[in-house]
């Protein structure tokens, strides 16, 4: 990329036109699970591959504006999951900082509890909170974050036999007291089974403002 105006034309079509284009080429509609777009061997970096994805990066390779304007819609526009911590920091730190700001819609599997002597409390060292910490650091025009149903629907059941809603306060207090300061943070946006497990869970979660619990039909991934 030499950044010379290859299609001249193509930049005279109004912006908001280009990213229209951008968007057909470069948005999944679902998510992008950063475990997948690795495709070659670690020491070889990331690739959006378009035979694991189904979207065309080859635009980022047209020129160096083109690759601007491109790079705002690809991180900006997909929903990109964490499932693994080493993974995503190697995935922020391959993007670089400027692109990790770009991130909006993130999901993380929502944080594990463990219980100590009847005590229950929330494992500060489980994937989700390792990714909080990254996020609260790294990504700061987060807009939304949201739990991948599977790791929802296995806290609430969890939570159904331990009884304990401390444990679920706690965990919202952390995840509040770390993105409601950050002015673009709409909502934590938790995925739960349509059919209810904890009813005492959901009633704590409904309570909190920047909260959007949202049932789905299947309790699959």
């Amino acid at each position: 990329m030499d950044g010379r105006e290859n299609l001249p034309g193509f930049f005279k079509i109004p912006r908001e036109i280009r990213d229209q284009i951008y968007e057909e080429l470069l948005v999944h509609s679902g998510y992008i699970f950063l475990d997948v777009i690795w495709s070659r061997p670690a020491s070889l970096g990331f690739t959006f591959n378009s035979r694991l994805l189904p979207i065309s990066p080859e635009i980022l390779r047209l020129n160096r504006r083109a690759n601007q304007e491109a790079t705002e819609i690809l991180y900006g526009k997909n929903q990109f999951q964490i499932e693994n911590i080493k993974n995503f920091t190697r995935f922020l730190n391959e993007i670089g900082p400027a692109n990790s700001t770009l991130l909006r819609h993130l999901t993380i599997p929502f944080p594990y509890f463990k219980e100590d002597g009847g005590v229950v409390t929330v494992r500060t060292d489980s994937i989700g909170m390792q990714a909080i910490d990254l996020i609260h650091s790294k990504c700061q025009n987060i807009v939304v974050l949201e739990t991948c149903l599977f790791s929802s629907n296995l806290v609430e059941s969890k939570l159904d036999s331990h009884g304990h809603p401390e444990a679920v306060n706690q965990a919202l207090e952390l995840f509040m007291d770390k993105f409601c300061a950050i002015p673009s943070f709409r909502h934590l946006r938790v995925n739960l089974p349509n059919k209810p497990i904890n009813l005492a869970f959901r009633d704590i979660l409904n309570s909190h403002g920047r909260i959007l619990v949202v049932t789905n039909e299947s309790s699959s991934g």
